[in-house]
C-alpha cells in the first residue's frame, strides 16, 4: 500500500512537472510576444510617431504587466504629447516594478520641471543620481531646477557636469549657454550655441540663441546669418522673421523688414510688436496710409499702447490732420504721462495750430522728462527767443 501511494505521489510530481514545462514555453512566447511590441514602440517613438508608439507600448505591457521599461517608455511619449498626467502616471507605474529605475526618477523631475515645481525635480534629479551618478540627464534636469529658481552657478555647475559625463550632449550645452545669455555673459554662451551647432548643424535653438546673442552685441549680420539657418530649419518661425525684420528696419532696409513682420503676422496674427513695427517701417517709406492701418491694429490688439497712439499721431500730421495727431498725442499721454515724445509732437503740432504758449508748455515737459534730448532743449530755445 505504501509502494502505490509513493506511485501515486510521483505521478503527480511527474504531471506537475510537464505542466510547468509548458507554462514555462507559454510564458517565453508571451515574453517575445510583449518584446516585439516593445521594439515597434521604439521604432514609432524614434520617428516621432508617439501615438502609434503608446500603442505598441500598451500591447508590450498588456503582454508582460511587469515591463518596466515599456511603462517608462510609454511615460517618454506621453511626455512628448504633453500629457505629463499620463506620463507620471507611467512612470510611477514602472518605479513600482523596478524602484532603482534612476530613469523614471529623472524623466519624473523633467515633469516637475515643465511644471515650475522646481523643489520636486531637484528631488527627483538627487533620488536618479543617488541610484547612478553618472546620469547626465539628471544633471541637466536639475541644472534646469536650479535656473527656475534663480541659482545660476549651481545650474552652471549641473550643466558642466553633464557635459563630462555625455560631451556630445547638446542639450546641456545649449541650456548652459542659456544661462549665461541671461548672465549677460555673450561671448560664453556662444561658445556654448556653437558647440550645439558643431554637434548638430540642424539645432534650431541653437540657432535661434545665438542669432539673439549676436543682437546683444550689436553684430548683426551674423545674427542675420543665424537667422536665415533657423527660419531654413524651421520655416514657421514667427519670432525669427520678427527679430530678422527689426535687424532690417535698423539697417533701413524698409521693404526687407515690412516683408518680414508681414510674415510674423501671418504666421501670429495678434504679434503686437511686429504690427507696430511694420508700421514703423511704413512711416519711414513715408507711407502713411499703411503705417495708419498698422497702428489702428495695434490699438486694437493692445488698447492702452501709448507708443502706437503717438507714432499714428506723427502720421496723421504728416498727412496734415493736425487735429487727430493732437488727440493721438494727448491719448498717449493719457497712458503714459511720462513720455516725452508725446508732450514734444504735441507741442509741436499746437505750434503749427498758433497755439504757442500750450506749445512751450508741452515742450518743457518733454525738456523735463528728457534732459539730455538735445532736439527738445533747441526747440525751446527757439519757441522762447520767437517773437
Amino acid at each position: 500500500m505504501k509502494k502505490l501511494r509513493m506511485m501515486i505521489i510521483l505521478a503527480l510530481m511527474g504531471g506537475s512537472l510537464i505542466l510547468a514545462g509548458c507554462q514555462s514555453k507559454e510564458q517565453t512566447q508571451v515574453q517575445g510576444k510583449a518584446n516585439e511590441w516593445y521594439e515597434k514602440g521604439e521604432s514609432l517613438a524614434n520617428s516621432g510617431n508617439y501615438q502609434e508608439a503608446i500603442s505598441a507600448y500598451t500591447k508590450a505591457v498588456e503582454g508582460d504587466p511587469r515591463f518596466s521599461d515599456a511603462y517608462r517608455k510609454r511615460g517618454i511619449a506621453w511626455y512628448k504629447m504633453g500629457d505629463y498626467d499620463r506620463a507620471l502616471e507611467d512612470y510611477n507605474r514602472a518605479l513600482a516594478i523596478n524602484p532603482n529605475d534612476a530613469r523614471a526618477y529623472n524623466n519624473i523631475g523633467a515633469i516637475y520641471n515643465e511644471r515650475k515645481e522646481s523643489e520636486k525635480a531637484i528631488a527627483m534629479c538627487n533620488k536618479a543620481l543617488e541610484i547612478d551618478p553618472n546620469l547626465a540627464m539628471a544633471y541637466d534636469n536639475r541644472g534646469s531646477a536650479w535656473k527656475e529658481q534663480g541659482n545660476m552657478e549651481r545650474a552652471i555647475d549641473d550643466y558642466s557636469k553633464a557635459i563630462e559625463l555625455d560631451p556630445a550632449d547638446a542639450i546641456a550645452y545649449n541650456n548652459r549657454g542659456n544661462v549665461f545669455k541671461e548672465i549677460h555673459q555673450y561671448d560664453r554662451a556662444i561658445m556654448d550655441y556653437t558647440k550645439v551647432i558643431e554637434i548638430d548643424p540642424h539645432h534650431f535653438k541653437a540657432h535661434l540663441n545665438r542669432a539673439i546673442v549676436w543682437g546683444y552685441k550689436e553684430n548683426y549680420n551674423n545674427g542675420m546669418q543665424d537667422y536665415n539657418k533657423a527660419l531654413e530649419i524651421k520655416p514657421d518661425c514667427a519670432i525669427c522673421y520678427y527679430n530678422r525684420g527689426v535687424i532690417w528696419l535698423d539697417q533701413k532696409a524698409y521693404d526687407a523688414a515690412i516683408a518680414d513682420f508681414s510674415e510674423a503676422l501671418r504666421l501670429e496674427p495678434n504679434d503686437l510688436e511686429a504690427c507696430y513695427n511694420r508700421g514703423l517701417a511704413y512711416s519711414r517709406k513715408q507711407d502713411y496710409d499703411h503705417a495708419i492701418a498698422d497702428y489702428t491694429r495695434a490699438l486694437e490688439i493692445e488698447p492702452r499702447f501709448a507708443r502706437a497712439y503717438n507714432n499714428r499721431g506723427i502720421s496723421w500730421e504728416y498727412k496734415g490732420y493736425h487735429d487727430r495727431a493732437i488727440k493721438d498725442y494727448t491719448k498717449a499721454l493719457e497712458i503714459d504721462p511720462g513720455l516725452a515724445q508725446a508732450y514734444y509732437n504735441r507741442g509741436l503740432a499746437k505750434a503749427k495750430h498758433g497755439d504757442r504758449q500750450q506749445a512751450i508748455a508741452d515742450i518743457k515737459k518733454a525738456v523735463s522728462l528728457s534732459p539730455d534730448n538735445k532736439d527738445y532743449q533747441k526747440e525751446l530755445s527757439q519757441m522762447l527767443n520767437k517773437k
